[in-house]
């Protein structure tokens, strides 16, 4: 597989989680604000999450399976193919 291409597919993973965050947090009525606070970043750094545009480390995979009550084994599924960064 090119390079390329694997960086479209990270890209499309990202996102794609990104997605499933911000409505899974909208379904739950949480606002920016509050899962922000509990992930510990800024709402500016949930917002690039949300928008597919940064990777969360696992710390915060944690995090946020605990915080919009989903299984870790899930979300880590999703991201599956996409960094993880570590801190």
């Amino acid at each position: 597989m090119s390079i390329n291409k694997k960086l479209e597919e990270q890209i499309g993973l990202a996102e794609q989680f990104g997605s499933f965050v911000k409505s899974k947090r909208e379904q739950l009525g949480f606002c920016e604000d509050d899962v922000a606070r509990y992930l510990g970043v800024s709402v500016d750094e949930l917002r690039t999450i949300e928008g597919g545009r940064m990777s969360p480390p696992l710390n915060q995979l944690y995090a946020l399976s605990n915080c919009l009550n989903i299984d870790p084994k899930f979300i880590l599924k999703m991201v599956d193919g996409v960094e993880v960064l570590e801190q």
